[in-house]
């Protein structure tokens, strides 16, 4: 998970090498905290969402503060959903997306 990936001018998001933008859908509602290294540490927005084949990434309609981009990665055949939480409240929290 990566607070503010690279994004281009036309707000799409830099891929990775061999990423591939399969989805859009703009109008998402997006909110999240507990973000290391941002002054508030939570935020929402209104924005874009990419599906690709390795990550979701939202991208902000009118970026704020600390916050104009977000990404998720994608779970692989060998992640399960234990390996990815913890009680360590170091790590990001999606509260929500719609």
């Amino acid at each position: 998970m990566a607070l503010n990936p690279l994004v281009f001018p036309y707000s799409m998001p830099v891929p990775f090498v061999n990423e591939m933008f399969v989805l859009a859908r703009d109008g998402v509602d997006f909110e999240v905290d507990k973000i290391p290294g941002a002054q508030r540490g939570h935020d929402k927005a209104k924005g874009i969402s990419y599906l690709s084949n390795i990550r979701m990434v939202f991208v902000a309609n009118k970026p704020g503060g600390d916050f104009a981009a977000f990404d998720l990665p994608l779970l692989s055949k060998d992640d399960t959903p234990t390996d990815l939480c913890s009680e360590d409240d170091s790590h990001y929290h999606v509260l929500s997306i719609i």
